[in-house]
């Protein structure tokens, strides 16, 4: 073993103060501004606020003056209706809070419907399609019975009666033709009786007596009953048939014509053709318009 006294311990060396670290240099104080900068900058924004509210105040009163007092007066009227029915929709809107909380029960109108969506269609065009045949019909007969009326009239007048469907040939001879009437076979009548009288005229007589019997005859007639001894053959016949003409029985005035004698009948001939063709029309148009 070892004495520790007989070896000493090392010295351990001093440090002098100016082999230590250095220190470490203060924090930099921060900048501060003065309160009376500040106060300047906040002055002048608000000279710059103040001015620019100065002009816009300016330019909205240069507007207002600029416009028209009558649009004023109706944009206050409008605004004071607006406001008027705002109020009337808050009284409304606060009723309808008002009201009690409830549910209506729709079970009963959602069966119903569902009722009508399950009923089968009905199958209505056959139906009406076969009804519209009877109706058809009758306007048909309609039309017939207004166009006939029509014709009828136009027969009275004398114009052209116009096509008319299965017309038969009295009426469909004067379609396109202007068909006589009863004024001017009236009118008419005396000159074919002048010559049908003159054709019943026996033939030139060869002795003076008969001559002056002849002579006689074309001044006046003399008959006894339905004989005429003096004047044409004709003349009782011309004469009953311009009576019956004038009271305007022209059926009756044919059927008298009949008897003429061949020589007169030839020279009547052209009036009562036009006579019995007008009594024809009649006839014919009267059992179209009651078949």
């Amino acid at each position: 073993m070892t004495d520790p006294e007989a070896h000493p311990a090392a010295p351990i060396p001093e440090t002098t103060p100016a082999e230590a670290a250095p220190p470490a240099p203060p924090p930099k104080p921060a900048p501060t501004h003065s309160p009376r900068s500040a106060l300047a900058v906040f002055t002048g924004l608000g000279f710059l606020c103040l001015a620019a509210g100065v002009f816009y105040l300016w330019s909205q009163v240069s507007q207002l003056e600029a416009i028209d007092p009558a649009r004023i007066a109706s944009l206050d009227s409008q605004t004071r209706d607006l406001r008027q029915r705002l109020a009337n929709f808050d009284q409304r809107l606060a009723a309808l809070e008002q009201r009690p909380a409830g549910t209506a029960d729709l079970r009963p109108l959602e069966s119903r419907l569902a009722a009508i969506e399950q009923r089968p269609a009905p199958a209505a065009p056959a139906p009406v399609i076969a009804d519209l045949g009877p109706l058809e019909a009758r306007l048909a007969a309609a039309e017939r019975i207004a166009r006939i009326q029509a014709a009828t009239i136009a027969l009275d007048a004398g114009l052209p009666l116009g096509a008319i469907a299965n017309a038969p040939p009295p009426v469909a001879r004067f379609a396109t033709a202007a068909p006589p009437t009863l004024a001017t076979l009236r009118a008419r009548y005396p000159e074919v009786a002048r010559l049908a009288r003159a054709a019943s005229q026996p033939a030139t007589a060869t002795t003076w007596n008969a001559r002056l019997l002849q002579g006689l005859a074309g001044l006046f007639t003399i008959r006894h009953g339905n004989e005429v001894l003096i004047g044409a053959p004709a003349s009782f016949v011309l004469a009953a048939a311009q009576e019956r003409l004038d009271a305007g029985d022209l059926a009756g005035a044919v059927t008298a014509l009949d008897a003429l004698d061949p020589a007169a009948a030839t020279a009547a001939a052209s009036w009562k053709a036009d006579a019995a063709a007008l009594l024809a029309a009649r006839a014919a148009l009267a059992a179209m318009a009651h078949p």
